[in-house]
């Protein structure tokens, strides 16, 4: 397996609420707060292209494209799992209008972003001084804890970053909470860390898993590469694959965590065998929107 084109990842701060998550990642190749003005005429053509067609000025964050099946109201989401939630960009436009204390609402008390600085600045309502579409804090202080783990738009981190969010969602769904995960459309970078948690967490076969995010978030998972990834990812944390530093993950099951507590969670197999068969059968589950 090569390495050469991912970009490491260090823990960089500490960002939560009551705990719930302990990291905070930043990428090394210069997508910090500071550089993140410097997009030029090709982001602006690429959001131009992304808003076509759009009353919103982007199709990707165009909750109105999912003609009111949107797991919360005005946001393009889903639920992938009971706990997972699958969604675009947030903003904070919409974060006035009462999402952030919906998601606490609704048991959501981490929300983890893929997106790095600056990212899309001219897509939709466009981005905020954070560097992103929405301000964090007002998640925090909502009681939503935030995780900031980014990497390029359509690539793939290095495994041991992807073991990293696995291992903090796990920690949250394991005290009976729920996540919400975005990137920028909610669809490849969040894919990709859904299908991987269900590999790593609840032992589903790479490719089940990726049909499962599919079945439930449409246009998940944009890239074949992405997909082979998750197969690369499901060796890994099976410790039966190696990197060229012979590097090796164990499963989920035998990691402790930092609050000295094990991370070992049996799911509901009759619940991932019946979104297996939904997915045979083609057909989706959504909640009412909240």
């Amino acid at each position: 397996m090569t390495t050469d084109t991912r970009s490491s990842c260090s823990t960089a701060s500490t960002w939560s609420e009551n705990g719930a998550t302990d990291r905070i990642f930043e990428t090394s190749e210069g997508s910090s707060a500071s550089s993140w003005k410097e997009n030029g005429i090709t982001d602006r053509i690429v959001c131009f292209l992304e808003g076509l067609g759009s009353p919103s000025g982007c199709r990707h964050e165009d909750f109105r494209l999912q003609n009111g099946e949107e797991a919360f109201r005005g946001l393009h989401s889903d639920w992938v799992t009971n706990e997972l939630l699958a969604c675009a960009r947030p903003t904070d436009a919409m974060i006035e209008d009462g999402l952030a204390h919906r998601f606490a609402e609704r048991g959501i008390r981490l929300i983890v972003n893929l997106e790095e600085p600056g990212e899309h600045p001219w897509c939709g309502p466009g981005i905020t001084a954070s560097g992103f579409s929405y301000t964090p804090d007002k998640f925090i202080k909502a009681g939503v804890g935030y995780l900031h783990a980014p990497w390029k738009d359509m690539a793939c981190p290095p495994f041991p970053t992807m073991l990293s969010i696995v291992q903090s969602i796990s920690v949250v769904i394991g005290r009976r909470q729920k996540v919400a995960v975005h990137c920028h459309a909610g669809l490849g970078r969040t894919g990709l860390v859904i299908a991987c948690y269900l590999v790593a967490a609840n032992s589903l076969a790479a490719a089940d898993a990726v049909a499962v995010v599919r079945a439930m978030r449409p246009g998940s998972l944009q890239t074949r590469k992405q997909e082979v990834y998750v197969a690369e990812f499901q060796r890994f944390v099976r410790g039966d694959a190696t990197n060229g530093s012979q590097e090796q993950a164990p499963l989920l099951a035998g990691q402790y965590s930092p609050e000295g507590a094990w991370i070992y969670r049996i799911q509901d197999l009759a619940s991932y065998a019946c979104l297996l068969c939904s997915v045979c059968c083609n057909r989706r589950r959504r909640p009412i929107a909240c």
